[in-house]
């Protein structure tokens, strides 16, 4: 296969997914483990980083499900991000069923960030 067109990163695939639906750590996981990590504890790692970096940057808003629709959690950026971490190690598991870590959603400026990425791949066509 001749893949001409460069390939998207971790950030940028759950970005444009997030724009379209809620996104769970376990397909976080899915997607890191796509960009070839050694090990499953690695994987794991890039994919709290990234996790990380959205919740950090104002991207991406964790939380959960209750009812009808889904509940940001009620903390700082950074409580999130040691709660994201603290439960995938207290867990064991590094590739985490899809309730047991976290689910994230997009803000408006994840949302614009989604859009400028389809922008800028639509120019490499």
């Amino acid at each position: 296969m001749n893949d001409t067109h460069p390939k998207i990163s971790v950030r940028d695939a759950i970005l444009l997914e997030g724009a379209i639906d809620y996104i769970s750590a376990s397909w976080v996981y899915g997607v890191a483990k796509d960009a070839g990590m050694a090990s499953s504890e690695d994987t794991r790692d890039l994919a709290i980083g990234v996790i990380a970096e959205l919740i950090s940057t104002g991207l991406m808003l964790p939380g959960g499900f209750q009812g009808p629709g889904f509940v940001p959690w009620n903390c700082s950026a950074g409580e999130a991000i040691h709660r994201v971490a603290s439960r995938w190690v207290v867990e064991g598991n590094p590739n985490p069923l899809a309730d047991e870590i976290t689910w994230l959603s997009s803000t408006p400026l994840g949302d614009a960030a989604a859009e400028d990425i389809r922008a800028i791949g639509s120019t490499h066509r």
